[in-house]
């Protein structure tokens, strides 16, 4: 974002856990963000209660997606895949289990590109939501083999893999199942512990597609 620019206009909770959260806590303490995007499932720790407070304190428009619903940014249109309607109604009342089965799959389609922006679904849920081969993915539950395998990934065929990853993180992400599984199909993997900061540009009229990294 320009140095000037203190506005974000709009931006998604995929689902009420810590390391979806934390990082937003700090865009609202810098940042006027109008509108957030987020599924109303609740979540029983001090970091949502933090993250709830703000986005009230903030003032901002807090709007509940569900399946089916369409976001629109210029010509980029943002097709909500993941919950449907029924489980977010249900799951406000009493949240699931686990909490990564209520996350926010997105797909963005523009001109003759697309991806797969997803939060942290299992593999069995994002088989049912993948239609189409797109040229980005982001790979789910940063590279957990819960999310990612190779039914999902053929589906898929990414250019470009990206794995939102902390270094040397307790999980042991990215799992090697799941690399194995994008490497197959030739994808390009970036990865935040090895790559740092990762840009993605696309060219919507022959969804042509290519990526800065830039390690801090």
């Amino acid at each position: 974002m320009p140095f000037g620019d203190r506005k974000i206009e709009a931006m998604l909770l995929t689902h009420p856990q810590q390391d979806h959260m934390q990082g937003q806590i700090n865009v609202f303490e810098n940042f006027q963000v109008e509108r957030v995007f987020y599924t109303g499932v609740m979540a029983s720790s001090q970091v949502f209660n933090e993250w709830l407070r703000l986005a009230n304190a903030e003032k901002a428009q807090i709007v509940n997606l569900k399946r089916g619903d369409e976001v629109t940014a210029g010509a980029a249109t943002f097709e909500v895949l993941w919950p449907p309607e029924e489980d977010e109604k249900v799951w406000k009342e009493e949240p699931p289990d686990d909490l990564n089965e209520s996350s926010y799959v997105v797909r963005l389609d523009e001109g003759k590109f697309c991806a797969y922006l997803t939060g942290d679904v299992p593999k069995e849920i994002m088989a049912l939501l993948v239609t189409k081969p797109c040229q980005l993915l982001k790979v789910g539950h940063h590279g957990s083999k819960t999310a990612t395998d190779s039914f999902v990934v053929g589906k898929v065929l990414p250019k470009i893999a990206v794995i939102q990853v902390g270094a040397n993180n307790r999980f042991g992400h990215p799992n090697g199942e799941a690399l194995t599984a994008l490497s197959q199909v030739g994808a390009k993997i970036l990865r935040n512990d090895i790559n740092g900061d990762i840009e993605v540009l696309f060219n919507a009229e022959n969804g042509e597609i290519r990526y800065k990294t830039q390690k801090n």
